[in-house]
């Protein structure tokens, strides 16, 4: 799928380099969110940078080596909502300091305000001609599976369309908290790993998000076992290497040290 808009706003400026909108996996989102909070520049613009091209070293590691090289901007200056301006799918335009991307050819500016001069809230909605461009979860912006946004001080990953207006962190939405700890709402998959009260566990059914682990063994095993050189493991067996959960990738799995990019073991943690 297609990037979506990622501003980080300093000061209200009216000058912007918007994403054009390459393909990036989720991995590649995650990447480009740490890449913009690492390379802001002290200055006063408004900027979004997009990656050319994304490479880890341990795709599957906590703390894997990360490279990357950055894509040419396109630059497009910003304005205010001007009513008698023509508006395409995406132009952008700035009021009071924030970045709105038209997204739809019915874009009316003499909607978009209110006759206090404030943004017209009731205007904005999913699919609607117009959103925000930025990081944090807004209620009216249109979102797509693996979006990512920001909201109460966690990251969010989209689990499909209809998350656009549910709000991420609450019941029976269709946001995925983005940590390796233990979270209610989140969906499971057989064999995810999460980390609840000091212990790791392993999904042993998908949807185990409504158990919590530690209740039910049959939802939750708890991963206990440290890795010991001289056990034969078998294909799939969970053990604990210094602390972190990994996964034996090969039948007869016996004195290969778990270590990142190992053919033999895979470290589990998402995040």
């Amino acid at each position: 799928m297609k990037a979506r808009y990622y501003a980080l706003s300093l000061t209200k400026y009216k000058y912007s380099f918007i994403n054009k909108g390459i393909e990036v996996t989720t991995l590649k989102k995650i990447a480009l969110l740490l890449i913009l909070l690492s390379l802001l520049p002290n200055t006063t613009a408004i900027s979004s940078y997009w990656v050319g091209s994304i490479s880890l070293s341990a795709p599957n590691a906590v703390n894997s080596g990360l490279s990357t090289t950055i894509g040419e901007w396109d630059y497009i200056p910003l304005f205010d909502p001007d009513p008698v301006v023509p508006y395409v799918p995406g132009d952008a335009f700035v009021y009071d300091g924030d970045i709105w991307i038209v997204t739809g050819s019915w874009f009316d500016p003499d909607q978009f305000l209110d006759e206090f001069g404030n943004v017209n809230l009731s205007y904005l909605k999913p699919y609607g001609p117009v959103q925000e461009n930025t990081i944090y979860w807004r209620v009216y912006n249109t979102y797509y599976a693996d979006d990512i946004v920001i909201h109460n001080g966690y990251s969010w990953i989209a689990r499909h369309g209809g998350a656009n207006a549910q709000e991420p962190g609450t019941s029976g939405n269709g946001w995925n908290r983005m940590s390796n700890e233990y979270f209610v709402y989140n969906t499971y998959a057989k064999g995810d790993v999460v980390l609840y009260n000091g212990i790791y566990y392993e999904a042993k059914h998908s949807g185990a998000n409504s158990v919590t682990p530690g209740t039910d063994i049959y939802a939750w095993a708890p991963i206990t076992n440290t890795y010991n050189a001289g056990t034969s493991y078998a294909n799939n067996a969970y053990v604990l290497y210094e602390g972190l959960p990994w996964k034996s990738l090969v039948s007869n799995n016996t004195g290969h040290t778990p270590v990142l990019g190992s053919s033999y073991w895979v470290m589990t943690l998402k995040y």
